[in-house]
């Protein structure tokens, strides 16, 4: 939840790919970072982030008109707490939810907002506890009524796969496999196709090195799914997926490789 950079860009979908500027919420003279987009058309787009206000991380929300990004008002838990919005999904021009965190003195908490067509407002989540850090980094929705949102929750000693599911007026826990519970297990990104399709990708820990993990929705529970990896001695971690069917999706991470 740190801003890592000074100045947000996004990329506008021609035939040849271009950079455009984004608005600054403080100009140059402070951090501004957008994590995550989702575009209904051509002439709408809602991408998501954070910003500093000189003291805390605040959430960032920009809007995407067909020739322009334009601020949106997004809310924050406290102007002296930190916030973030790592992920976003829009269903229309009217309806979207944003996905990430807070700090509530202690520890990160699940942070989500909904867009109603003219203005955001926060949803209550749900978190393991109060205690120990929960964050959401995926979301992805496929109507008002269903959406899922993917990040990691803490045991206590390990990260452990976080997930909950939003069924048109809360957000509830769903149950979602680990590898172990005493090595790490997080999920950064997911993807719906339906109510009864899901994907969601994210790494594991073994012995000695993170993996990839998947897990698949299939309407009522999630289950690990066998995912490959480069060797078992690099490092392996999938951030972000994308499903367009249930028999193709697409995932995408880093390696890294072994030095001689």
């Amino acid at each position: 939840m740190m801003g890592r950079m000074r100045c947000p860009v996004a990329i506008v979908n021609t035939s040849a790919e271009s950079l455009t500027l984004t608005a600054e919420t403080y100009g140059s003279t402070q951090d501004n970072f957008l994590y995550g987009v989702s575009c209904k058309s051509t002439s709408f787009c809602m991408a998501s982030g954070e910003y500093s206000n000189g003291t805390n991380d605040q959430t960032l929300i920009e809007k995407w008109n067909g020739s322009a990004w334009s601020l949106v008002g997004a809310l924050n838990s406290s102007s002296t707490q930190d916030n973030d919005l790592s992920a976003m999904s829009c269903v229309s021009t009217s309806y979207c939810m944003a996905t990430g965190g807070y700090n509530n003195g202690t520890n990160l908490q699940t942070l989500t907002e909904k867009w109603s067509g003219g203005s955001w407002s926060l949803v209550g989540s749900a978190n393991t506890s109060s205690t120990q850090i929960n964050f959401l980094d995926g979301v992805s929705c496929v109507s008002k009524n269903f959406c899922m949102a993917a990040g990691n929750s803490s045991n206590g000693s390990n990260d452990q796969t976080l997930i909950e599911k939003w069924n048109g007026s809360t957000w509830n826990l769903v149950s979602s496999p680990n590898s172990s519970s005493t090595q790490n297990n997080d999920l950064g990104g997911v993807s719906c196709v339906s109510t009864g399709f899901c994907m969601a990708t994210g790494r594991d820990r073994n012995a000695s090195n993170d993996q990839t993990l998947i897990e698949k929705w299939n309407g009522s529970k999630w289950s690990l799914v066998t995912s490959p990896n480069t060797i078992s001695t690099q490092d392996n971690h999938l951030f972000g997926v994308n499903c367009v069917s249930t028999s193709f999706c697409m995932a995408s991470g880093y390696y890294v490789p072994v030095t001689k």
